[in-house]
């Protein structure tokens, strides 16, 4: 008798196994039922049960990846990261930074954004040596007039005093940082005279139409001169100037509604400050 080439069940004979045939048909019929009753218990009902070896027993969460685990053992679902990615950072950089190439062209890192766009870019990279000033205060020196300036590599210098409480015929003495104009290689610490000042009335009391918190460009020229701030330079000196806040210590300002002339408090020291502002170029 001949047998199957896979389970080598027994098959009768073509035209013998007489009085045979019947109980070798009924032994391989009963074979085929075990093994086929043994695969599918093997069959799992679900692509995603947990009678697959190594995968996760439920599907997971929207726009998931089924990767390899830390411990490689085994699949799951997970949220795709950027530091997951090769040759990229371990962990986050810190706010405001960007990610660029490093220096050894073989992998990318979190680093400073210095290379323009901002003022703060134009003074890290080319303009410091000439501001005199630390990178961490830049910012705060320039108006975006002057921002202007930075980009085709001209820059003053520039000092602007705190807020000033007049009092009648006195001086202040004020330090200003102004330095002379060095070289691209490195800021100059030489101190130079402002070529330029400028008094601010700075109003700190509703008055003369003004709000608290106004500020007028303006000299008093109006009316009693004795009233007239102004700033002295004196000669050799390259570190300080006074500001005499005038005979009175109050004003001659136009109004801001009208344009007339009044006295600021009407005629007593009180509601204006003033700002000093100096240049060197």
């Amino acid at each position: 008798m001949a047998n199957t080439t896979n389970y080598n069940i027994q098959k009768p004979d073509v035209g013998g196994s007489e009085n045979t045939w019947g109980s070798t048909i009924n032994t391989g019929l009963d074979t085929i039922d075990t093994t086929i009753k043994t695969v599918s218990n093997a069959v799992p009902t679900s692509v995603v049960s947990s009678n697959l070896t190594d995968t996760p027993n439920s599907l997971g969460t929207a726009k998931q990846v089924l990767r390899v685990n830390a411990a490689a053992n085994a699949t799951e679902f997970a949220t795709p990261s950027i530091l997951d990615l090769s040759e990229t950072p371990t962990s986050l950089g810190s706010s405001g930074q960007v990610l660029k190439v490093n220096s050894g062209g073989n992998g990318v890192e979190w680093a400073d954004d210095d290379a323009g766009g901002s003022l703060s870019g134009y003074a890290t990279e080319t303009w410091v040596g000439n501001n005199y000033v630390s990178t961490s205060t830049i910012a705060g020196y320039y108006t975006s007039t002057q921002t202007i300036l930075l980009a085709i590599g001209y820059i003053p210098r520039t000092y602007t005093s705190a807020a000033l409480t007049p009092s009648a015929n006195s001086y202040v003495t004020l330090t200003h940082n102004l330095k002379a104009k060095g070289s691209a290689a490195g800021a100059s610490t030489t101190s130079v005279a402002p070529d330029l000042v400028q008094i601010l009335f700075k109003c700190t009391s509703p008055d003369l139409g003004y709000a608290a918190g106004d500020i007028l460009h303006w000299q008093d020229h109006f009316a009693e001169t004795n009233s007239i701030p102004y700033v002295i330079v004196e000669s050799g000196n390259t570190t300080t100037m006074r500001l005499y806040y005038g005979g009175t210590g109050y004003y001659h300002l136009p109004n801001k509604g009208t344009g007339n002339a009044g006295y600021t408090n009407g005629g007593a020291v009180g509601k204006w400050q003033l700002i000093v502002k100096a240049w060197a170029y």
